[in-house]
């Protein structure tokens, strides 16, 4: 998903005042190939196509915030089914946002399987941040970058 990764920030920007920009074209492209992905029977977008593995934090919570702007209904339906899955937070990519309760200090993270869908291969998993800190997070560039949206904030 790492269309969501570099597309997620086109849900927070403004559309400029006149006429489509080539960037514009590729950010409407983006968004129509990930609301193809859409997996109406789960309300998720799946890791990539032809996948059984659903990530409800980051991919799907980001394809949410990128397709509020021209999908809403896959929109709302992926905010949906993460909140029927019973998982609210990463604690992570909620910085992005300003949605983040506690960014500060970077703990480590753990990858859960949510559930295995009945009588598919199909599994829902998620990131989640755990109670132990996360040391040497410096050495990484995406969490550079969320240190420094979070200072920013």
């Amino acid at each position: 998903m790492r269309v969501i990764r570099i597309l997620f920030i086109a849900a927070i920007c403004s559309q400029p005042a006149f006429g489509a920009s080539p960037a514009l074209e590729a950010i409407e492209k983006g968004r129509i190939f990930l609301a193809g992905l859409y997996d109406a029977d789960l309300g998720l977008l799946p890791e990539y196509r032809g996948a059984n593995v659903y990530w409800l934090f980051h991919d799907n919570y980001l394809a949410a915030k990128v397709l509020a702007v021209s999908h809403s209904n896959i929109a709302h339906s992926i905010t949906a089914s993460i909140k029927r899955e019973g998982i609210h937070k990463s604690g992570k990519i909620e910085i992005i946002f300003g949605e983040a309760e506690k960014p500060f200090p970077f703990r480590q993270y753990e990858l859960a399987d949510v559930r295995r869908v009945t009588n598919t291969r199909k599994t829902i998993r998620t990131e989640m941040v755990t109670d132990k800190k996360l040391e040497g997070w410096e050495n990484y560039a995406d969490l550079l970058l969320l240190a420094s949206v979070c200072a920013s904030q």
